[in-house]
């Protein structure tokens, strides 16, 4: 999944959670930010590596 979509749903989460104050939204936040991680850098590790791929 896209690395922008889940640092939406972090943002829209985190506008949830302080309407709110509620926990759910909190957990639900913090695990979108932490997908959002690691998309990035999964993102980030796949395209050196079709780089590297093209140049041999």
């Amino acid at each position: 999944m896209s690395p922008k979509l889940f640092a939406f749903l972090t943002w829209i989460f985190y506008l949830a959670e302080r309407r709110t104050a509620d926990e759910l939204w909190l957990i639900c936040m913090i695990y979108s930010a932490i997908l959002a991680v690691c998309a990035l850098f999964y993102r980030r590790e796949n395209k050196v590596a079709t780089a590297k791929k093209k140049k041999k």
